[in-house]
């Protein structure tokens, strides 16, 4: 099983089947419990940014025992807390000498004259009337992180910091001016590695209100036990830095504060800029629209990242139901799935008597047949549809030929959708009908009943893209079209475009639950000259190689509970995982 060094607490974000559900209490501060209603159930639930509520600073050394796939057995033999005192964890050399695995996770704090990289250097926003306003950084409140810990920069180790607020008078929002930014880098250091790989970045801003009282965090050493059980008996996780916040909305908490979030201003354009002392990835996706982003390098060396986008409306899905009275098609599917399970609960085994919570934490193939298949019991609507303003790194390139952009100084691209559910990745190629093909899923219908419209957008490197998908430098054109799942070509405001060395293609207006949006590219025919005074030109297409099946391999990789198929020229399985 995939392990994680701070506890993603879902039970913050999702429960059973919500009692109610107030007109009054906005979508963002909404929750649907993690406990099924009793033995026998089994129940799915996606979430607005689960990793980014309640994560924390931390940092851990695993020794697993010398037996095959020790990792997604859980089979370990000692755990270390570098952020602790008294730690037993060791110096990097001693880490490879004793066969030791790191892990961490680091907020981002607020950059300082004390602060100079892995930081946030500022937050602006672009109101819709073109007012550019500049977010003041405020000690108010910091999330709080007993298990933080120094770096090394030696081994790409960042120091961690804390999440913060920034205040914009100018932007008020329905419970304030305050706004949260979450940004976390999380890492892993393999036991023969002299270093950490390059971090995974995931960040999230939140318009937030402040609730005073008591919120002690539990670091106990129970949370470290793999051989222990969770509190509804599920195998315990290994997690430090939990959190056990007094209020289930809670985004992030300090001992003294909760903050609370609240709808985000959908017609205004955040901007945040980061300093990393690591390289990250240039492939990002996220709930957000219109976004725009840049990786540069300054004179010290270190990564500048910039990126702006508008918040979206994210509908959100959750149901539990009796094993008994799934689809036959779910039955199949879990009873097929590869064991252990994963989720909250008794997920082990798709036996007679499940008590388990499955959430969507992934976004590719397979989460996607399995969203779908749930979707289709929650008669296509949604439970909730908060604002939101996330975007990550795609850590492994979404299976695509690594040789197109892992030196690309820049970003190589950014997909961005307000679907529910979605493939990651920038879109395949279909050698049947010569298209590049991009699936997105989401309930048909709003909690209002109201039907739900989407957004899709693909930001790509021109350059990029030519190599991607076999185009010559030649002009591109290219239409793109809404294909409900019946093969119906659905009525959208589309537009494809090619400026500045970015090619921007988007799709507006269409309808859900599972459309593939279908994107028809060719080049523009050049001349050639005859050499002979007075002769007729000819013309001819540029030559085209587009991605076919017969050009690319696929591989599995495996990482605990969870299988990956990588496609591509040259595939390789993501860090972490392991070739099948």
């Amino acid at each position: 099983m995939k392990i994680k060094i701070a506890l993603l607490t879902v039970a913050l974000l999702l429960a059973g089947v919500p009692i109610s559900h107030s007109n009054t209490t906005p979508d963002e501060q909404f929750y649907f419990k993690i406990n099924p209603p009793g033995p026998e159930y089994i129940g799915y639930a996606s979430s607005n940014s689960f990793e980014l509520r309640m994560s924390n600073s931390s940092y851990i050394q695993v020794k697993f025992k010398d037996i095959p796939q020790a990792e997604q057995l859980r089979a370990i033999e000692a755990i270390y807390e570098c952020g602790k005192p008294n730690s037993q964890c060791v110096p990097n050399d001693q880490m490879v000498k004793n066969g030791l695995t790191g892990l961490y996770n680091s907020l981002l704090s607020s950059c300082s004259t004390n602060i100079t990289v892995d930081c946030v250097s500022s937050l602006k926003v672009t109101k819709a009337d073109g007012t550019i306003l500049t977010g003041t950084p405020s000690n108010e409140f910091l999330s709080y992180n007993p298990q933080s810990f120094i770096g090394d920069p030696a081994i790409n180790l960042p120091t961690s910091g804390s999440s913060f607020l920034y205040d914009i008078p100018a932007l008020p929002h329905s419970g304030g001016t305050k706004y949260l930014v979450v940004a976390q880098l999380d890492g892993r250091k393999e036991k023969t590695a002299p270093a950490f790989s390059e971090p995974n970045l995931q960040m999230g801003i939140f318009a937030v209100s402040l609730v005073n009282g008591s919120f002690n965090p539990n670091t106990t050493p129970s949370d470290l036990t793999p051989g222990g059980r969770g509190p509804n008996g599920e195998p315990a996780v290994l997690a430090i830095g939990r959190n056990h916040p007094h209020l289930e909305q809670c985004i992030q908490q300090s001992r003294t504060q909760c903050a609370i979030p609240h709808p985000l201003p959908l017609d205004a354009t955040f901007a945040i800029t980061l300093k990393l002392s690591s390289k990250i990835n240039g492939w990002l996706h996220g709930r957000v629209s219109n976004a725009g982003a840049t990786l540069t390098t300054d004179a010290d060396g270190s990564t500048r990242f910039e990126v702006s986008a508008k918040p979206v409306i994210v509908p959100m899905v959750g149901l539990f139901s009796k094993k008994s009275e799934l689809t036959a098609d779910l039955n199949t599917y879990y009873t097929n799935l590869p064991k252990p399970l994963g989720g909250t609960g008794l997920c082990k085994e798709f036996n007679e008597t499940p008590q388990c919570l499955r959430q969507q934490t992934s976004f590719g193939s397979e989460g996607m047949k399995e969203f779908l298949l749930w979707l289709a019991m929650m008669k296509e609507k949604a439970i909730a549809a908060p604002t939101q303003w996330s975007i990550r790194t795609i850590n492994d390139g979404g299976g695509l030929d690594l040789s197109c952009y892992q030196n690309n100084k820049s970003v190589s691209g950014i997909v961005m959708t307000n679907a529910t559910n979605y493939i990651s990745g920038p879109p395949v190629f279909n050698s049947a009908t010569q298209t590049l093909d991009y699936k997105v899923a989401a309930p048909h219908f709003l909690p209002s009943g109201e039907v739900f419209r989407g957004t899709y957008d693909l930001l790509i490197d021109s350059k990029v893209a030519r190599c991607l998908y076999g185009f010559s430098n030649a002009p591109i054109q290219a239409t793109i079209s809404v294909v409900s799942a019946d093969g119906v070509e659905q009525s959208s405001t589309t537009s494809v475009a090619e400026k500045d060395g970015w090619m921007h293609l988007s799709a507006n207006g269409f309808t859900f639950s599972n459309p593939t949006l279908r994107v028809k590219m060719q080049q523009t025919p050049i001349k050639i000259e005859s050499a002979a005074p007075g002769a007729a030109t000819s013309v001819t297409a540029p030559t085209v190689k587009p991605i076919t099946k017969s050009s690319q391999k696929v591989i599995s990789c495996k990482k605990g509970k969870v299988i990956k198929k990588i496609t591509g020229t040259k595939p390789r399985c993501p860090s972490g995982y392991i070739k099948l």
